[in-house]
């Protein structure tokens, strides 16, 4: 049954239609599920577990220095990440980065 068949029958019975209409809206949102804060961002459960999963792909990209800050910063304006959230991240991931060295040499004993 879909949003606007609901309303119309609980009106049909004789509710108040702007009680109606809180009754559609509760019952829209109890069928959704419960909503969560993601990464600055209210989210239904399958679209936050995919959020969830598009940043930790970036995240593993850039620690794996595959791309770059610059990238990464674009890859999460992408997703509609906020600002703040985003930079977040970024400092976060950016201190985790180890940089390896470019030559090595072995010392004789």
């Amino acid at each position: 049954m879909t949003a606007a068949a609901l309303t119309a029958a609980l009106i049909a019975i004789g509710l108040d239609p702007q009680l109606a209409e809180l009754a559609t809206a509760v019952a829209v949102a109890r069928q959704a599920g419960t909503l969560s804060h993601v990464y600055g961002q209210l989210l239904s459960p399958t679209a936050a577990l995919v959020l969830r999963e598009r940043v930790t792909a970036v995240e593993d990209q850039m620690k794996k220095q595959l791309i770059t800050i610059d990238e990464a910063r674009s890859g999460l304006n992408d997703l509609g990440i906020p600002v703040p959230n985003r930079d977040a991240l970024l400092a976060a991931w950016a201190a985790l980065i180890v940089k390896q060295p470019a030559h090595a040499v072995l010392l004789p004993r």
